[in-house]
């Protein structure tokens, strides 16, 4: 976390996203974009923390993750299960739960995402597409 001003103490740390700059994450079908801010990357037994945010369209496709996560909607809105959710919301994504697709609304969307990592998380498999730490599946067949 050297990258930013930080305060760390042995009771913990604070961080302000303003003083970090945002990273591309990679290229989304159709052109689309997404970016985020790590505020934490889980390497120092914390969580994974990020915000990131996403072109108005962009499609991620039905997934899952090795981990369990909590997501909450900054601004714009997400699309899930054909119902558009906006700031205030929170999702929660058990470990291992195929979730979406997930649809940036009209305007794009940011969020703030959580994710716990476990106790090993320095040894776990490294994303298969650049900046991409999900498991993509595309076996997954929706409900119902």
């Amino acid at each position: 976390m050297a990258d930013a001003a930080i305060w760390a103490s042995k009771e913990g740390w604070a961080r302000n996203h303003n003083d970090i700059d945002w990273e591309e994450t990679f290229d989304f079908p159709g052109g689309k974009r997404s970016w985020r801010k790590f505020v934490s990357r889980g390497d120092d037994g914390t969580p994974e923390i990020f915000i990131i945010t996403q072109d108005a369209g962009l499609v991620n496709a039905r997934h899952t993750h090795s981990e369990g996560e909590v997501q909450f909607i900054i601004e714009g809105s997400l699309v899930l299960d054909g119902k558009e959710w906006g700031p205030g919301t929170f999702f929660h994504q058990p470990k291992m739960q195929p979730y979406g697709p997930l649809t940036a609304g009209p305007n794009g969307v940011t969020y703030l995402n959580i994710r716990a990592l476990p106790a090993d998380a320095k040894d776990r498999a490294r994303p298969a597409a650049p900046g991409r730490d999900t498991v993509v599946r595309t076996d997954i067949k929706a409900k119902g």
